[in-house]
């Protein structure tokens, strides 16, 4: 997960750090997603679906069903 607080297009160093990773995890063999999370509609609250377009349901799907989870965030 990509949690830079620039959204896409926008330049990152958080994501050239997973690039790296991803980079380490494809020549072990394994796949890799990387989610922008700020690329999406996550409404704020303390349930997985706060209804109205939150897209914080889809990315939880995602979470769960992943065997490796690496958070990025900026310093």
């Amino acid at each position: 997960m990509n949690c830079t607080l620039k959204k896409s297009p926008q330049i990152s160093n958080t994501h050239a750090l997973i690039d790296k990773a991803v980079a380490i995890f494809k020549e072990l063999g394994v796949g890799s997603e990387v989610i922008r999370v700020v690329d999406y509609n996550i409404a704020f609250g303390v349930s997985s679906d706060e209804g109205n377009g939150d897209e914080w349901p889809f990315i939880l799907e995602k979470i769960k069903d992943c065997n490796i989870l690496v958070i990025a965030t900026p310093i």
